[in-house]
């Protein structure tokens, strides 16, 4: 026969296991519970994209009235900045110094033409990863079309100075830098091993860590917030910029 402690003990035992089984499950409920959360607040900041696209459509009704298609994207471009939020449409073309001269480039609509517009106009100064490229194509809600063409000749610029043939690509990259809106920096301040992959490139058959970043916004939703996440590299014959992302956020500590 079990004596009377021992059993209380095993019960007791027992009663601890249940205790943590149901914790556990509690814990991963929650867990649950804060990605469906999350997932739900993309759906909602996507379906207000979608409503403001649909507000803008010609013969939409009431859209002579209606403004809220237009409303507020100060969290991108400034009102000043003469951004068109409504249609999505990129300008016909930009004045940009390209090979020592001023020269009239036309900009795309869509960023399915990234890759050929690339390599007609920039060349070997900016190579296109092709996760990169992929995640351009899919991009088909972002804002600002022509904002990302614009950035990439930045870049263009950038590969420009860091070829150091060019003594007026500076200073022409810190004008245009400063007229855009747009910051140039690092990254990522604080990597997360789980964000790791997300970082790095494929390039020549080697893996090359995004340490840069061409950007403008913060806002939460990803199709008005512009990151391009790139990596300065040099070989004995060239200098060029790798884009490994865009147009939109990497995963962070905060996104």
């Amino acid at each position: 026969p079990i004596e009377p402690e021992k059993k209380n003990g095993a019960a007791s035992l027992a009663k601890d296991s249940d205790i943590l089984r149901m914790q556990e499950k509690l814990d991963a409920a929650h867990a649950e519970i804060g990605r469906l959360r999350a997932k739900n607040g993309r759906l909602k900041d996507r379906n207000i994209v979608l409503e403001e696209r649909f507000r803008s459509l010609p013969g939409n009704i009431g859209a002579a009235t209606d403004n809220a298609g237009r409303e507020d994207c100060s969290s991108f471009v400034e009102p000043d900045a003469g951004a068109d939020c409504s249609s999505g449409e990129a300008d016909a073309s930009v004045t940009w110094r390209l090979n020592g001269q001023l020269l009239t480039v036309p900009l795309p609509k869509s960023l399915t033409e990234i890759k050929p517009w690339i390599d007609r106009y920039l060349g070997d100064k900016v190579v296109l990863a092709p996760k990169a490229q992929k995640a351009a194509e899919e991009a088909v809600l972002f804002n600002d079309v022509a904002l990302v063409y614009k950035a990439l000749l930045l870049l263009g610029t950038r590969a420009d100075m860091l070829e150091g043939k060019d003594a007026e690509a500076a200073p022409f990259f810190n004008k245009m830098l400063k007229e855009l809106r747009l910051e140039y920096g690092t990254s990522i301040r604080r990597m997360n091993k789980s964000f790791k992959p997300q970082y790095y490139a494929a390039w020549n058959e080697e893996k090359v860590f995004l340490e840069r970043a061409l950007k403008r916004g913060n806002s939460r939703d990803p199709n008005r917030c512009l990151r391009i996440y790139c990596a300065e590299k040099k070989t004995p014959e060239r200098s060029f910029i790798l884009v490994g992302h865009l147009p939109t956020h990497l995963d962070n500590r905060i996104t």
